[in-house]
């Protein structure tokens, strides 16, 4: 993956957020 701005520990929220970004990529259906 790119290397995105933030430091090496992650946020309780990011760590969320990027479940859910993963859930609803893998709900959505390939474009």
């Amino acid at each position: 993956m790119a290397d995105v701005k933030a430091p090496q520990h992650l946020d309780p929220r990011d760590i969320v957020k990027l479940l859910v970004a993963l859930r609803r990529a893998l709900k959505k259906p390939p474009a």
